[in-house]
């Protein structure tokens, strides 16, 4: 009874397929285990410049004394992907002021300063790609949901949001233009995507479905059509009941809803292959003009489940609508 409640897009495939398989005797089954994308992992950066006790408490009139202790910390060795990100921000936009203050003084000190500023400036999109592959919430878009795809899913908007920050920020880091505003709101968008489902369950969805449009077409082409559906082009009871299921359940449930699919994927994909463009192996999948992104797969598979069902019109001379 609880099946019966279903009405997952995985469940209306399902149903889909079992209307095919009673009218024709095929054998149709569920695509096997899906995969996530691609997500490789990264080490953390090494630091390139370490600032001594000595040399702290000679800036303890500074701002960035404090920060540097606290990185320093028992906290601060196992702080977050996103924290350390951070702290690299914080370095870069306080140390200046405190070189200015060392000028003249203790110039050593504050060439040292200068040397880890420009080490920090040189690898800060290192940090922050370091954030985008370990940080727990990054990670999680990647990952297979157990949700299937709605209209109503919610999150949409927050995920958006987030990811066009995250997409801002990598942008001035590239054009050295980072301030405090960026570090202040880090974390709330941060939070955005915190226990957010909304990317996995369209990066999922949309897998699932491409892989049950090729596995269903796979089906439907080993079915005898001259032979016993249509012969001499004379369509059989079958073959007018499998018309029927594929009006009904595929253009009337499946293709709007693989058609919504595609649409949020065309907004979302180009978000995402911004932020891992470096990564062949995954931004292949995100970027919307190549042959093998997820929205060109999924609409490709969408298109030969449609041509098998126009030339098994054709063969049987029944029209479509």
């Amino acid at each position: 009874m609880l099946q019966g409640c279903d009405h997952s897009p995985a469940s209306l495939y399902l149903d889909y397929q079992k209307r095919l398989a009673n009218v024709s005797n095929g054998t149709f089954t569920p695509p096997s285990a899906l995969t996530p994308l691609p997500l490789a992992t990264k080490s953390k950066p090494e630091p390139q410049v370490t600032i001594g006790l000595l040399e702290l408490s000679a800036i303890n009139h500074c701002p960035l004394s404090t920060l540097i202790a606290e990185h320093n910390s028992q906290l601060g060795k196992v702080a977050a992907p996103s924290e350390l990100f951070k702290y690299q921000l914080r370095f870069i936009l306080q140390a200046p002021n405190c070189i200015a203050s060392l000028q003249g003084k203790q110039q050593p000190l504050a060439d040292k300063l200068e040397q880890a500023l420009e080490a920090k400036k040189q690898h800060l999109l290192d940090y922050f790609n370091y954030m985008l592959y370990q940080e727990v919430e990054f990670r999680a878009l990647f990952s297979l949901a157990n949700q299937g795809f709605s209209r109503e899913l919610a999150g949409k908007e927050a995920a958006i949001e987030a990811l066009a920050f995250f997409n801002r920020v990598k942008s001035k880091i590239i054009a050295d233009s980072i301030d405090n505003d960026d570090v202040n709101e880090l974390t709330s968008q941060l939070a955005k995507l915190h226990r957010n489902t909304y990317v996995k369950t369209l990066l999922t969805e949309a897998q699932r479905q491409r892989e049950f449009n090729l596995v269903t077409t796979a089906t439907l082409a080993t079915l005898p059509i001259e032979s016993r559906l249509c012969v001499k082009q004379r369509p059989s009871d079958t073959a007018q009941f499998m018309h029927n299921v594929f009006q009904k359940f595929y253009i009337g449930q499946l293709q709007p809803l693989q058609a919504d699919i595609s649409g949020e994927l065309q907004a979302l994909l180009p978000l995402l292959y911004e932020l891992y463009v470096q990564d062949a192996a995954l931004s292949n999948q995100l970027n919307v003009e190549s042959k093998l992104s997820l929205l060109t797969q999924l609409k490709m598979s969408a298109k030969s489940h449609v041509e098998w069902w126009q030339s098994f019109y054709q063969r049987c001379a029944i029209k479509p609508y």
